[in-house]
């Protein structure tokens, strides 16, 4: 498979009152075309923000990416104007957040809102750009499209707004499209539906997932590789099966420790492990690995020196001195 996405020695900081805070930092990884790539880790370690440094908005809320580059297919997005941004938002890299009633505009009708896309990217007339929106709509499991088209975002369900925001993350027929927690917000059953949709419409479409949650048993489930973060930095990275039969780094197993088990079988292998103490201040990193002051294997060079992110086996990167 070819490369879609690269993104190398990303660094995004955030400042307040003009102190460079590290928000993502060093990060690493690729998605090549077809496959779904899942981010996990804990709140504050830098999901949300790799994706937003990828659709170039971080900028808008004080951030700024210091280094690094973000390539799609061998353009570097990092350098890119807001004007340049605007050209391929959308047209090759989209996005499903993780609200749909806060990232749907509630003054604009549904049709409103999925057919402005269309008349100012592909330059269509109301009447094209109504068909096509219904046909969206279709597609995303909608039987009465024409009457949604009317609707406003809050007289629909948490649901139907979620697959209004696929429909319109689809609307220009991107390479890329990034979900970030996209299921976090409904029920389980509707997020079944939800999680199902989108593997159906990869599979008709041959898209492409950056797919961001907390939920391991939904990342299992949905992707093809596994990327898991912490305090910024990307901590250890393979494919699914491999990160959930063999995780090598202390905090990943200690992540995979805490997913409920269902079978007796499995709870005589796993072995839960508490880690102590609280996630450190982005702020204030600590010096050399960022874990070693949770980690229950900490050597002393894990004080003093940042562990490469390097290759332990066949497709399998970690970033720990135990792999050295």
């Amino acid at each position: 498979m070819s490369t879609l996405l690269e993104v190398n020695n990303l660094k995004t900081y955030f400042f307040r009152k003009k102190q460079p805070i590290p928000a993502v930092d060093g990060v690493d990884f690729h998605i090549n075309k077809g496959e779904t790539v899942a981010l996990v880790g804990e709140s504050g370690s830098g999901k949300s923000i790799t994706s937003l440094s990828i659709m170039g908005l971080v900028q808008g809320s004080g951030g700024k990416i210091m280094d690094g580059s973000i390539k799609l297919e061998g353009r570097d997005l990092a350098s890119f104007t807001e004007n340049e941004y605007c050209k391929i938002r959308g047209n090759d890299v989209s996005m499903i957040f993780q609200e749909p009633m806060t990232s749907l505009n509630p003054v604009l009708t549904i049709g409103e809102q999925i057919t402005e896309v269309l008349e100012y990217h592909k330059k269509m007339n109301k009447k094209e750009a109504s068909k096509k929106a219904v046909e969206l709509l279709e597609l995303v499991g909608f039987s009465r499209a024409e009457q949604v088209m009317k609707e406003y975002p809050h007289r629909l369900s948490g649901g139907q707004r979620q697959r209004i925001g696929i429909a319109r993350a689809l609307t220009l027929n991107p390479e890329l499209i990034i979900a970030d927690e996209p299921v976090s917000a409904l029920d389980v059953s509707i997020q079944a539906q939800v999680i199902n949709l989108m593997e159906e419409l990869q599979e008709e479409f041959n898209l492409t997932y950056l797919f961001i949650s907390h939920d391991l048993s939904v990342v299992r489930h949905i992707s093809d590789r596994v990327g898991v973060m912490y305090l910024g930095k990307m901590m250890e990275l393979t494919e699914k099966h491999e990160l959930y039969g063999n995780p090598l780094h202390p905090y990943t197993q200690a992540l995979l420790s805490s997913v409920p088990v269902t079978r007796k079988k499995d709870a005589v292998k796993r072995e839960r492990i508490i880690l102590k103490g609280e996630l450190p201040s982005p702020a204030n990193p600590p010096k050399g690995c960022v874990f070693h002051t949770r980690c229950p294997m900490a050597k002393p060079i894990c004080k003093e020196q940042i562990p490469a992110f390097e290759e332990a086996a066949p497709g399998h990167y970690v970033a720990c001195h135990l792999y050295a």
